[in-house]
């Protein structure tokens, strides 16, 4: 499993923006159930956004996503700074993701 963080802080006037249209791509997930991606999103007072992402090595679960298009459109205009992309290890969770075996 492969398990990445990638946090950015949006722009004040484009935080709502930003928020829909990550609520796109989760009804379009809901929609077509992707299989083995585990994938939640956080979203602080200040703008700061918190993307948790838990595939299977190899998959591409957003290659065919209309939604996550639209998302990543002109994500660099919403941005006040380059995204940051951490690969992470998931040490535990309770009902949030599947752990690693």
């Amino acid at each position: 499993m492969k398990q990445t963080l990638i946090t950015y802080t949006t722009k004040p006037e484009r935080s709502d923006e930003n928020a829909r249209l990550i609520q796109d791509v989760f009804d379009e997930l809901r929609q077509t159930a992707a299989s083995g991606l585990h994938y939640f999103v956080l979203r602080a007072e200040n703008g700061r956004f918190f993307h948790f992402i838990q595939v299977p090595d190899g998959a591409t679960p957003f290659a065919q996503s209309e939604a996550f298009a639209a998302f990543q459109q002109d994500i660099k205009e919403r941005l006040l700074a380059p995204a940051q992309r951490i690969d992470v290890a998931l040490l535990g969770s309770y009902g949030m993701v599947e752990a690693e075996r």
